[in-house]
């Protein structure tokens, strides 16, 4: 088997979760068209290579069933950003802004295993899954910004959140009402032209009647 360092970095993104992962759906990922003992054999050869590339070896744990990155010794912005977003209790927003400043956009973007259609699919999925928790904890932000009266940082916020989503009419709705909140309605007006001009090029539609957005 020759070992791809691109299918060292995949597994290692892979781990990333620090979460134990199961062995068997590591070689599916990577081998799915392989028999079971073939696809489990290259897996092992594929760890050794990984556990070679790590500055310390023993950062990988493997047992006869899962393997994972010793979560006690690595630190994983992507698992940072969920233990975040998922956070409960009296530092909700608190642990939502830092969320939002661990995104990097979308997960090791840039790099794609067209041989690996199971592991392209895993990443897809993974992609979609980060993106919407991302704007999830964006779109919360920008209501509570509102209710506090922090325009400025509503403003913000949203555009970020259009940054991602340019099609998400609502956001471009609460981005127009946090500027008029302000008193800048130029500002208002020339983000509903915006928005008009993206949804009727991406989508053919045209937005709700001005009055009704900016009154």
């Amino acid at each position: 088997l020759v070992i791809a360092r691109l299918q060292v970095r995949l597994l290692f993104y892979r781990l990333g979760t620090l979460q134990p992962v199961p062995r068997d759906e590591l070689a599916f990922l990577f081998w799915s068209d392989t028999p079971d003992a073939t696809a489990r054999r290259n897996l092992t050869q594929l760890l050794s290579h990984l556990r070679r590339a790590l500055p310390d070896k023993d950062l990988l744990v493997t047992t006869q069933l899962h393997v994972h990155l010793d979560p006690r010794r690595v630190w994983s912005d992507v698992a940072a950003f969920r233990e975040r977003v998922v956070h409960q209790g009296g530092r909700r927003s608190g642990a939502l802004r830092e969320a939002v400043e661990l995104y990097r956009g979308p997960l090791v973007a840039g790099v794609s295993a067209p041989d690996h259609a199971e592991w392209e699919s895993w990443l897809t999925g993974e992609r979609q899954a980060l993106e919407h928790r991302y704007l999830d904890a964006l779109a919360t932000l920008v209501h509570d910004a509102t209710a506090r009266g922090a325009y400025e940082e509503g403003i913000q916020l949203a555009r970020r959140y259009l940054a991602v989503d340019e099609l998400a009419e609502e956001m471009h709705r609460h981005l127009i009402e946090l500027h008029v909140a302000r008193g800048d309605r130029s500002a208002a007006l020339e983000q509903y032209e915006q928005c008009v001009a993206i949804l009727e090029r991406e989508l053919g539609v045209a937005a709700d009647a001005r009055s009704e957005w900016m009154r």
